[in-house]
């Protein structure tokens, strides 16, 4: 049984910035400095990356105007996350979202959709479950390739995952029952 990996066998890589082909070796290694004992914060590289010479700069708005509206738009995207309603079914009471993201819209577009409005439209609705479970079986990815590279072991993991698998199922399931 091997334990978790050397810091040998660990590639570090960035994500390029938007319209790049890949990123730069530059920008791990700027990162890296920053670090102590394998931590830093984002105000750390917010400081760093202020200096136009730093391979971070380019990730970053420096236009005060368009980071404020983007910034507004965060904000915005805040208080809609904050909108909850509850919903009774057969007697259960269920707080979920008011507003979710529209399926109709471009996966470039922004859009969010009622909850009530989504009860009128069964294919979007159909289409926003399975988005919703995408994004959980992502995130259970993630979680698991995190356990695997840190050497942590619990069946309860693979239940978590199997679990999610089984409910995305069945929502197949009835979505075909219904010939949807």
């Amino acid at each position: 049984m091997r334990g978790p990996p050397t810091t040998d066998d660990r590639e570090v890589d960035a994500l390029p910035r938007k319209g790049a082909a890949s990123a730069s070796p530059a920008v791990v290694t700027a990162l890296r400095e920053l670090e102590s004992l394998g931590r830093f914060t984002a105000d750390e590289i917010v400081k760093a990356a202020r200096n136009e010479d730093s391979p971070l700069h380019e990730y970053f708005e420096w236009d005060d105007g368009k980071a404020a509206h983007a910034h507004r738009l965060y904000q915005a995207r805040g208080l809609i996350r904050r909108l909850w309603i509850v919903v009774t079914v057969h007697t259960v009471e269920h707080k979920v979202p008011h507003y979710v993201r529209d399926q109709k819209c471009a996966k470039h577009e922004q859009g969010y959709v009622s909850h009530e409005q989504l009860r009128s439209e069964p294919a979007n609705a159909l289409a926003l479950i399975r988005y919703e479970f995408t994004r959980a079986i992502e995130c259970l990815t993630r979680a698991a390739k995190l356990a695997i590279t840190l050497d942590v072991r619990h069946a309860e993991l693979l239940k978590i995952a199997e679990r999610v698998a089984e409910i995305a199922e069945q929502v197949e399931a009835q979505a075909k029952r219904k010939g949807k």
